[in-house]
């Protein structure tokens, strides 16, 4: 009876040891960071996490759940617009604009909760995907002034034609 127990327990220990596995790791973040796979170019993976990591876009947490990283700032409009120039001036990373408050009313943070118009934007950002990031700009909140906002795209430099289009040939 006595190894019947013991192969009872060893299976439970089993158990919770596959199952604690199988939901990976998942934290908060204190400083900003992003997580990269390891063929991802290093000078883009340093470059990238210098411009996350300045004081002056305010970082407020983050939070990540194995290779998916989420960060939240708090900075003013003059921030905002830094932040997506300087991001759109790394070759080959495609940012991802949109608006509008995140699903929930208040971030729950060890026991810190930061009001919905505390949070200006959140970053999101996988592994799987490292040329991506999302960047969801929050309308409420209190250091935005949307009539602010300038986005600069940036894009490959077109080819110019020496060759006159139709619409100006005669």
């Amino acid at each position: 009876m006595s190894s019947l127990k013991n192969l009872y327990f060893a299976g439970s220990i089993l158990s919770f040891a596959l199952a604690t596995s199988a939901f990976g790791m998942a934290g908060t973040l204190t400083s900003p960071g992003l997580a990269f796979p390891e063929d991802f170019p290093s000078a883009i993976q340093i470059n990238l996490l210098a411009v996350v990591r300045k004081p002056e876009f305010k970082f407020l947490n983050g939070q990540f759940i194995n290779s998916t990283t989420t960060l939240r700032y708090g900075g003013d409009t003059r921030a905002l617009n830094e932040f997506l120039d300087q991001l759109s001036r790394f070759p080959g990373i495609i940012v991802s604009l949109s608006f509008g408050a995140e699903p929930w009313e208040l971030i729950v943070t060890n026991s810190t909760r930061l009001a919905d118009e505390s949070l200006s934007w959140t970053v999101s950002h996988s592994a799987f995907q490292p040329e991506w990031l999302g960047v969801r700009i929050n309308p409420h909140s209190k250091a935005l002034n949307l009539q602010e906002f300038n986005l600069v795209i940036r894009g490959s430099s077109p080819q110019i034609s020496e060759q006159k289009s139709e619409h100006t040939k005669k």
